[in-house]
């Protein structure tokens, strides 16, 4: 059976036009497509769907009845919904990847339609892996799994594909693969990258200022302004309370002296421990001693040989010692 023609379609007209449109219309295309003007092989065949159409569409019920057979045929032909696939994103930059190491990232699948989506996501290139490979569902992650193999840069504009009851989507990754560092084992963890912004470009210095003016006063100098504020205060109050804060500053200013002094003990020790012990060789044994535990003589303060008990004071045998 022939499918009926749409005589809006050949009146060039809307579904919803007026009735006077309608008739506009038809005068329209009868005067262009009359067989006494134009001279088209179809000339009979159009006047007549013109006239047909004219005659169904000028009739208020025979329109009615129309429209309704119309707009069933259309239902009947649209057919059951599908569903719609959509992946975000469509392109996956990996940037720079080391040799030998691999990078993962995320693409979202959702369904912009009814029904529930169902597919596969497909690898076409050795260096990726996805994971799952099958989905069912409206709103789900697949993981992809780059692998750096050859340094140079690498892609490819169909490297996944997702297929499904929704449709087909290609997914283009790119990025490029790095020669890995000698002085870095493959199974380190990437150095962590320089720090960029206002700060990365401030100099050196100027990061180590101090925020203030008030920030470059010694400690001794805080403790003697919080002593004395604090003193004026508890005198105020209570004159033998003054002494409180009296002690406490001179604890702080012993306490910090102390601290200073151990340090200054423990770089003098460090040092030495580096520099090593200071040897010396006797003159008369040739034995050598390490100057640093060697016994004092009491005239002259010389180190004593521990092997033939000689000293640089000995006299008449030009006994002494000469660093090694």
């Amino acid at each position: 059976m022939a499918a009926q023609p749409d005589y809006y379609e050949i009146l060039q007209v809307h579904p919803s036009a007026e009735p006077e449109v309608v008739q506009a219309a038809y005068r329209r295309l009868s005067l262009k497509y009359h067989p006494d003007v134009y001279s088209g092989p179809d000339a009979h065949q159009r006047m007549a769907l013109l006239n047909q159409a004219y005659q169904v569409l000028s009739d208020p019920s025979q329109r009615s009845a129309y429209d309704r057979q119309r707009a069933g045929a259309r239902s009947r032909s649209v057919g059951p919904a599908t569903p719609v696939l959509q992946v975000t994103p469509l392109e996956v930059h990996v940037g720079a990847l080391p040799k030998g190491r691999s990078r993962t990232a995320t693409i979202h699948i959702t369904n912009g339609g009814p029904g529930k989506l169902s597919g596969l996501v497909v690898s076409h290139v050795p260096w990726l892996q996805v994971s799952p490979s099958q989905f069912e569902g409206n709103d789900l992650d697949i993981v992809l799994r780059i692998q750096g193999d050859r340094p140079g840069e690498f892609g490819a504009l169909t490297a996944v594909e997702v297929y499904s009851n929704g449709g087909r989507v290609p997914i283009h990754v790119r990025g490029v693969v790095q020669e890995q560092n000698r002085s870095q084992p493959p199974d380190a963890p990437p150095r962590a990258s320089m720090a960029r912004g206002p700060v990365a470009r401030r100099p050196t210095t100027d990061i180590a200022r101090p925020l203030g003016p008030f920030a470059r006063l010694p400690f001794m100098a805080w403790v003697a302004i919080g002593t004395a504020v604090s003193s004026v205060v508890w005198f105020n109050i209570a004159p033998g309370l003054a002494l409180i804060p009296l002690g406490l500053g001179a604890w702080l200013v012993w306490e910090r002296l102390m601290r200073d002094h151990a340090a200054d003990v423990h770089q003098q020790g460090h040092e030495a421990s580096r520099q090593g012990p200071t040897l010396a060789r006797c003159r008369v044994c040739h034995a050598a001693s390490n100057l640093a535990t060697a016994r004092k003589c009491p005239r002259c303060g010389g180190a004593i040989c521990f092997a033939c008990g000689a000293c640089a004071c000995t006299s008449g045998r030009g006994r002494g010692r000469t660093p090694l």
